[in-house]
């Protein structure tokens, strides 16, 4: 390691802004209309932390006193047209320096804080030392042009990279295999960040819901291992096993045992609460247990997981009866608990969004010895058509309950409400009824949010048609020269589970406001596709042979990108013998390709041999 002090020497027409590292020791002009910064930095740091920024950008700025009484200058970067939409950002920054005085004990280190913009980012943030770089996606907001979730990813991690401060860059690793250390503590603590500015419960069933979709499968495939340096979830859930275990008060000097006496009747126990430790956990629980912790249990996680197992027994039950081609019929029960959640006016209205919400088509084809994508979607479409009728008026109710006239603000409350009213709305149009219809154009017609408008049209969307053409080529009409909504708008399409869905994402790489060498469009529309069970595992090997072309192509423009792309194949060996041999073909036509990368290659050879 080393202190580094960097002079920044550049046409001070075409680069007026010389960022770098550290503290800001000089700047000034030169002769034939050059200029130059000084910065030094004071602290030593490896070099992967070091930075350099030159170009045309504005910025936004503010301050932040510290808790000693220091003053920060805060600023960030972006190009003059995407300033307006920096200012949650800056109020993301300033509370995540807030919060990490009061529930760490750290300050910052510095007299000044700097975070650069830039849309052509292959990741999404990188915690160089006070001068952090950013993807688009992650900073700009506006009402108008992002949705709930993107104000809650930008809150997320600008407070991850603010914290790498001290748990990465001051303390830092002594090498690339200790890596994951400081990015599973500092993930711990964005999750916790999050958690205290929104709703707990909420914040830790979208984080277990993500390691599901993504760290388990992963860990079942050719690409398992320990915790290593790109294990960000996984080693976040050691670091909350470690709090989880030691708490607040230290390390546990012994194991503990208690014993309960005078119990009156059949205890149910509620397990791994919080999901205290990340396993799948198989248990003697029976289904009335289920629907007792359902209904009672006093840890709203484990009250949502519940409900998550009970539907994911009911799934793969109709799975294999599909399988059987025999006729599908929804347990009784199963609409019971979930109307009474629906109908809760205790409950947050977010918990509730989720709590209705059925477990992803990944989550159970990773339960079946083989997995069966056709069956599997057409077990939980037949299951949320099914909740649409028979909770129809509960869910026009909470459609209803839940509008607003109010100026946008993104707060707990709002967002919450927000969650309830769309994902009602989403259940509501996958009956394809003209009424509901109509409802979801009137909703997204009249939004005033982009929350509200986007979760519209994802609900028409459902539906193949005229309606569903109709109001994406509107949305599209009217963001067109957004590059960021437009990149929702590819991802909504390639996501799609709609017959036919190949084809048209391969018309999509063609459209003018598509251009593989931004990541964050290949990401968008590829990355989509590769996530729709449906489409990419088109029984004919279409989907397959889709992203093998498109992998070659990548590579040529962005072997790192595309050996994300190609990962999607990693897991051949869980479909049926048909499937396998498509995706085989693919990933042997991908390896003998002439002039591929060692990123893209290294992936695709572990999958084959898998």
């Amino acid at each position: 390691m080393a202190k580094y002090t960097c002079r920044i020497e550049g046409d001070k027409a075409l680069y007026p802004v010389l960022l770098s590292n550290g503290n800001l020791i000089k700047q000034g002009d030169l002769e034939g209309g050059k200029h130059y910064a000084l910065w030094e930095d004071p602290f030593k740091k490896p070099c992967y932390l070091f930075a350099l920024v030159a170009g045309q950008l504005e910025c936004r700025e503010d301050s932040f006193v510290t808790c000693s009484g220091r003053k920060v200058t805060l600023r960030i970067w972006t190009p003059a047209q995407d300033l307006p939409k920096t200012s949650h950002a800056m109020y993301s920054l300033k509370e995540a320096m807030k919060w990490d005085e009061e529930v760490f004990g750290l300050e910052y280190d510095l007299d000044l804080f700097n975070i650069v913009v830039v849309p052509d980012f292959n990741m999404g943030a990188m915690e160089n030392k006070s001068l952090n770089v950013f993807q688009s996606r992650l900073v700009l907001a506006s009402p108008e042009a992002a949705t709930d979730g993107d104000y809650a990813a930008i809150l997320g991690v600008i407070g991850h990279e603010y914290f790498h401060n001290w748990t990465g860059n001051r303390v830092t690793c002594r090498d690339w295999f200790q890596l994951t250390l400081k990015e599973g503590l500092t993930v711990f603590r964005d999750q916790e960040f999050s958690s205290d500015l929104g709703c707990r419960t909420v914040k830790r069933i979208a984080d277990v819901s993500k390691l599901r979709s993504y760290q388990f499968p992963q860990d079942a495939g050719p690409m398992a291992h320990p915790i290593r340096p790109h294990s960000y979830i996984k080693g976040a859930e050691v670091v909350r096993m470690y709090k989880t275990m030691f708490g607040a008060s230290g390390f546990r000097k012994k194991e503990e045992e208690f014993v309960f006496n005078n119990v009156s009747e059949r205890p149910v126990p509620s397990l791994l609460r919080v999901y205290s430790a990340p396993i799948r956990l198989d248990s003697d629980l029976t289904e009335s247990d289920l629907y007792f912790l359902l209904a009672n249990d006093s840890d709203e996680f484990n009250r949502w997981e519940a409900g998550q197992v009970l539907a994911r027994k009911l799934m793969l039950s109709l799975v294999a009866d599909f399988q059987q081609q025999k006729t599908l019929a929804l347990n009784p029960k199963f609409v019971d608990g979930l109307r009474a959640i629906l109908r809760s006016t205790i409950l947050d209205k977010e918990f509730i969004a989720k709590a209705i919400t059925l477990p992803g088509q990944g989550e159970i084809m990773d339960m079946m010895p083989v997995a069966d994508p056709d069956a599997v979607h057409a077990v939980r479409t037949f299951i949320k058509k099914e909740l649409a009728i028979q909770l129809k008026d509960d869910l026009l109710a909470a459609v209803s309950s839940n509008r607003s006239s109010e100026a946008y603000t993104f707060n707990h409350d709002s967002v919450a409400r927000r969650a309830l009213k769309n994902t009602c709305l989403a259940y509501l149009v996958s009956l394809n009824e003209p009424d509901v219809t109509e409802l979801a154009l009137n909703e997204y017609n009249s939004a005033t949010n982009m929350t509200e408008q986007f979760a519209a049209l994802a609900a028409l969307s459902q539906n193949p048609g005229q309606v569903r053409d109709d109001a994406l080529l509107d949305f599209y009409n009217k963001w067109q020269y957004d590059y960021l909504v437009v990149s929702k708008w590819f991802a909504l399409q390639a996501t799609s589970d709609i017959p036919g869905n190949v084809a048209n994402v391969q018309k999509l790489l063609a459209h003018p406001a598509f251009d593989m060498r931004n990541p964050n469009k290949v990401y968008s529309l590829i990355g989509g596709f590769c996530g729709s069970p449906v489409s990419f595992h088109a029984k004919d090997g279409s989907g397959y042979k889709f992203l093998g072309e498109v992998v070659l192509q990548l590579d040529k423009i962005n072997p790192q990108v595309a050996s994300r792309m190609v990962s999607a194949f990693s897991r051949w060996r869980r479909y049926d013998e048909t499937r396998q041999a498509l995706a085989k073909a693919q990933l042997e036509m991908i390896i003998a390709a002439n002039g591929l990368s060692e990123n893209v290659y290294e992936i695709a050879l572990k999958s084959l041999a898998a």
